[in-house]
């Protein structure tokens, strides 16, 4: 999980998209870095020392720079590291610097190269693509210096549909062959720029196949869809139990110390948000309600999805599942055929049918499930294989292996908490750190 530091709201682009436009508003709640650190601390004590920091926007590098340091600083000495999520255009030597000091993964938000990178604004065409460029250039100066990022990439109308796709893959590419394999791609939600949910669809399951092809390429969610069907883990917040009113896995801090969600939840009407209880009730009522008529019943694939992220919904109504499913499904599906069509004999999260769901879920988060999906190819059974059926190697029959495996397995994997908040980009970016 992550601790989300945002103490400076404020940006110096206007990006047309962008979740957290409505809190630029709340001018009066000012910057008070040591009340977020302390604040920060809190949690980190409270909530669970796994927790990662991560240094959050608005733009975090708007801050003055003896306040900016004090923040990695604080992560460092709690953490051994430190991470920050930037749109790059105002990176420097000192900056990089202090990453290096405090090592620091750092993760980017950039949707391409001009004009692809149109909806990331800054005031005019010409700036834009001026910001653009300079977001480029400093990413290359990070790998320069031992920095390679992780990236957000934003697919919307001006770099996902049919006709600049293949110029996105373009950019892709020159960013793998600079050394950047880590990346996320993340469907914007916005009347005005999203895709259709066909053009959605086409574009995530082109995307989903492309990064599948290249045993290197490690861009999210498609490597955390695969994790997820094999029951290791869920990876993304986005693939949870996530309640909008306490966004557990982005445990977000702002200017006056003051917690809140996660912002994806910000509008005009409730710009922040917080409760200190948690409720299920999203996942209660999308599982009592037919995929057909808009719920989540029935749906293969809802115990690796529980309807997605519950700000990414058709106008922002927590209560629906999420507004582009058709592309996530089909991903997932062509996820599953795929597994399937190598190891017949793989167990996958839709094989089995648990006696508790919600034990089954709190396992699966936790990296701990008592089902071995690779059982019939283990050296345990006779005869392992991938495809050869036997008594032994029919264990989706079996139910006692989930008991059998629980009292085996009682610990979380080492090194691989449950899941992260899914808008910051460094998770395996910065190999010479390790940054989550």
């Amino acid at each position: 999980m992550s601790i989300l530091m945002k103490p400076e709201l404020r940006c110096n682009l206007q990006c047309k998209y962008c979740y957290e436009k409505d809190t630029r508003r709340q001018v009066d709640i000012g910057v008070d870095v040591d009340a977020v650190i302390k604040a920060a601390g809190e949690v980190y004590e409270t909530e669970g020392s796994g927790d990662s920091f991560c240094l959050h926007g608005g733009e975090p590098t708007l801050l003055p720079k003896t306040e900016f340091e004090k923040i990695l600083k604080f992560s460092f000495d709690k953490s051994g590291r430190s991470s920050i999520q930037t749109n790059g255009t105002l990176i420097n030597d000192d900056h990089i610097r202090m990453f290096k000091q405090y090592k620091t993964g750092v993760g980017v938000s950039i949707d391409g190269r001009w004009p692809l990178n149109e909806l990331r604004w800054a005031g005019s065409e010409k700036k834009t693509k001026e910001t653009t460029e300079k977001t480029i250039s400093n990413i290359y100066q990070l790998i320069e210096s031992g920095l390679t990022p992780g990236l957000i990439v934003v697919l919307s109308k001006a770099n996902a549909t049919k006709e600049r796709l293949p110029l996105l893959k373009d950019f892709l590419q020159e960013m793998f062959n600079a050394g950047i394999n880590s990346l996320r791609l993340n469907l914007v939600i916005s009347n005005e720029w999203g895709l259709s949910s066909e053009e959605a669809k086409e574009a995530y399951l082109e995307l989903c196949q492309y990064t599948l092809e290249n045993t290197k390429r490690m861009y999210q969610p498609f490597r955390d869809m695969v994790d997820n069907l094999l029951g290791l883990g869920m990876g993304t917040c986005v693939f949870t139990k996530c309640d909008f009113y306490h966004t557990h896995a982005g445990k977000a801090i702002i200017g006056d110390g003051s917690r809140t969600c996660c912002l994806k939840t910000a509008g005009n009407d409730r710009p922040f948000l917080w409760s200190n209880q948690y409720s299920d009730i999203r996942y209660q009522v999308l599982q009592s309600i037919s995929r057909n008529e808009g719920g989540c019943g029935g749906c293969r694939y809802w115990r690796v999805c529980y309807g997605f992220c519950p700000s990414e919904t058709p106008g922002g109504d927590w209560r629906n599942k999420a507004l582009y499913c058709e592309a996530y499904h089909a991903c997932f599906e062509y996820i599953e055929k795929s597994l399937k069509g190598l190891m017949p004999n793989v167990i996958l999260v839709t094989d089995t049918n648990p006696k508790d769901e919600e034990k089954d879920y709190v396992e699966r988060k936790g990296n701990r499930w008592s089902v071995d999906p690779f059982r019939a190819m283990s050296k345990d059974v006779h005869n392992p294989s991938t495809w050869k059926r036997c008594e032994n190697q029919c264990v989706t029959e079996k139910q006692e292996i989930q008991e059998q495996r629980g009292k085996r397995n009682a610990k979380p994997v080492p090194g691989k908490p449950g899941y992260y908040h899914a808008d910051h980009a460094d998770q395996g970016g910065n190999k010479q750190y390790g940054a989550c």
